[in-house]
């Protein structure tokens, strides 16, 4: 497969084991035969423990040779990691920093500057902890919703390093808010409980983080196109955090701080060339998806200017093919006593009027005037009907849409390693 296709997407995670043993995993990610491939590629020890970014390098360059994709890469995705960002840079090879892992950032670092909120997070754990290793608790709460008929919710344990597990936490809570209030005086040395104050406080705090747990499920998908979706998806974050009423103080903190986090390390992604490009050529979105027309505008030029590009080399590679075409013309002129000739003339003067600049405005403009695609329909089907008729703006978007905005892939072959050793 990787034979046929010109470009590829990479992204890699390291991981260290229970037994102290340091792994790294590589995905690549490409479109062949007009569908998202992703393939895992490599997942291997690494041999010096010392995770610098020369040794990461000299890793990953091994096996981008071994696959024979040095040339291919468009970037490589990963998280933010000061040393697998350098070793990255070491290979002169473009990175792009994980969105998933950027969003855990945003919320961790909103949740951090709260102390109040994180009393009351402290307080969720304790009696998460509380009902998960105790038997006899958990069997008096099972018993409850039983006799309230509601749906049988267990505790799942929180982790720091995933923030929506703390998301996860306060949601099950609010669902088991009855039963456990029921329960709670007669559950053995129980820890302390919410008032009405901290339930609120968890109720106001939900539906701001919940859009940031919808936007990180879907930009974490490998079967479409997701680097085009991050500015219209962070512009909707945005708006959607603006619009939400909440009545504590503690949730209009958390408001404040989610949005100031977001606007500073994402809010400029839409000015990231390869960001702007994919996102441009995603039919769904075109300019329309830009917070500010600059940018829009920005990468209208940029993927012009790769077009004629494009265009440029094709024309040259056309040139033999173009010279039999004239002579074979004045052969069949000069059989015909040169009646052609007035029109081979106009002919040839209309060509040279027609250049790669020309050629690549005209085609980008026929496409921004298309209507947009449905956002529920794939962008994917679009490009495969079209590809007659944008032959070069096609093999731009396979380019493009075929990098992931998170390095999530990599990350789930140790997900799925962890629970096999488990």
């Amino acid at each position: 497969m990787l034979t046929d296709v010109a470009n590829v997407a990479v992204t890699t995670d390291i991981w260290t084991s229970d037994s102290n043993k340091a792994y790294i995993s590589v995905t690549i990610h490409f479109i062949y035969n007009d569908q998202m491939v992703s393939r895992n590629i490599a997942t291997k020890e690494l041999e010096d423990v010392h995770h610098t970014g020369e040794n990461i390098a000299r890793a990953l360059d091994s096996i981008f040779q071994e696959w024979n994709i040095n040339n291919k890469i468009v970037t490589v995705v990963s998280d933010n990691g000061a040393n697998i960002k350098n070793d990255i840079r070491q290979m002169n090879v473009h990175h792009h920093p994980c969105i998933a892992h950027t969003l855990n950032l945003t919320v961790t670092e909103s949740l951090d500057n709260i102390p109040l909120l994180n009393t009351v997070i402290k307080k969720c754990r304790s009696l998460f902890g509380h009902f998960k290793h105790s038997v006899v608790a958990s069997q008096i709460i099972k018993e409850m919703q039983i006799q309230m008929n509601l749906p049988i919710l267990k505790v799942k344990q929180y982790v720091r390093t995933r923030w929506n597990s703390c998301l996860i936490m306060m949601e099950i809570l609010l669902k088991i808010k009855a039963p456990l209030s029921a329960a709670i005086t007669s559950i053995p040395q129980a820890p302390e409980f919410l008032d009405t104050a901290e339930w609120q406080i968890i109720a106001d705090c939900v539906p701001l983080l919940k859009p940031i747990e919808d936007i990180t499920t879907v930009l974490s998908g490998e079967k479409y196109p997701t680097h085009s979706m991050v500015p219209p998806l962070i512009r909707g974050l945005q708006v959607s955090l603006k619009n939400k009423v909440v009545t504590v103080d503690v949730a209009n903190q958390l408001k404040t701080y989610l949005l100031d986090s977001i606007s500073r390390r994402l809010g400029n992604l839409e000015c990231n060339k390869i960001v702007a490009k994919a996102t441009l050529l995603d039919p769904r979105f075109k300019k329309l998806a830009f917070g500010v027309s600059g940018n829009a505008n920005n990468a209208q030029t940029l993927v012009h200017e790769e077009l004629v590009s494009i265009v440029s080399v094709q024309s040259e590679e056309e040139i033999p093919s173009a010279s039999a075409d004239t002579s074979t013309s004045t052969m069949e002129a000069e059989t015909s006593d040169s009646i052609w000739t007035f029109l081979d003339d106009q002919v040839k003067h209309s060509k040279s009027h027609i250049t790669p600049n020309v050629t690549g405005t005209m085609m980008l403009r026929q496409y921004l005037e298309l209507p947009y695609l449905s956002r529920s329909s794939n962008p994917l089907e679009f490009w495969k009907s079209h590809s007659g008729i944008f032959p070069d703006l096609y093999r731009l978007q396979a380019k493009y849409l075929c990098i992931p905005a998170t390095s999530v892939p990599s990350e789930r072959v140790f997900l799925k390693g962890r629970t096999i050793n488990e």
